[in-house]
């Protein structure tokens, strides 16, 4: 199978799932997910949990500066991000779908064109102009040499992504079986621990990564060129630390 006809096909899936996907994961859907999804799937909550962890991070660091955020589906968080104090915010996503419905939902903000929507696949952009780039669970959905890609074209811009990780969990376990026994989802995503996407990161002159992880993440986990706010708890920095 051809790289295009991967890209064709992600494409494909999200804009087919993108709104389900969207107000199942945040709440907006007062509708119970099916019993099997619940079980194989990472809980809406740690879902949640993950937005504010990330929230949380780029009130520290996002002022004064221009983002960008990758695999922004219908731009939950673009607001935010501008009430932060972040001079503009760029949001790609790979479904036109979504676009459609994050430029939608500005349509009534006051954010004089401090916010934009673009449609593009990852491995199509060219390097990125932005001061922080960050990803809220677009990495299990990337191949590896997507990841590289991306590092390479955030060139010495700060970041913050989440990856899911791979561990002793049941969930996990289940959701494996149900996909190679039944074959009824497109898509497996792929678990990265933080000292992979570290190397990848390494390879392009990070040589230190701050990785939080938390119970209520379950197995998600955020990663960054800057420190978490204590408030959140411990976290863990990979390679050597930064001279402030």
């Amino acid at each position: 199978m051809t790289n295009q006809h991967l890209r064709s096909d992600l494409k494909d899936f999200w804009e087919e799932t993108i709104k389900d996907w969207d107000a199942n994961r945040h709440g907006a859907n007062k509708k119970a997910m099916p019993l099997l999804y619940r079980l194989t799937h990472t809980p809406s909550a740690a879902v949640r949990f993950r937005k504010h962890v990330v929230l949380e991070h780029l009130k520290e660091h996002v002022k004064g500066k221009r983002v960008i955020e990758l695999g922004c589906g219908t731009g939950r968080i673009s607001q935010q991000i501008i009430e932060c104090g972040a001079i503009s915010y760029l949001g790609y996503d790979i479904a036109d779908n979504a676009v459609a419905m994050a430029q939608q939902s500005i349509e009534d903000s006051s954010t004089d064109g401090r916010i934009r929507f673009q449609q593009s696949d990852i491995g199509e952009l060219p390097p990125l102009d932005a001061d922080f780039i960050f990803s809220m669970g677009l990495f299990p959905w990337l191949k590896d040499e997507q990841i590289n890609h991306l590092f390479a074209i955030s060139g010495k811009a700060d970041f913050l992504h989440t990856s899911n990780e791979r561990g002793l969990n049941l969930r996990q376990k289940l959701r494996g079986l149900h996909q190679r026994l039944t074959g009824t989802e497109k898509y497996q995503v792929t678990l990265r621990n933080a000292d992979i996407i570290f190397n990848t990161a390494q390879h392009h002159g990070w040589k230190h990564l701050y990785v939080f992880r938390h119970k209520n993440l379950a197995t998600l986990s955020c990663l960054s060129s800057l420190p978490f706010p204590d408030h959140l708890g411990t976290q863990k920095l990979f390679g050597t630390s930064p001279i402030n």
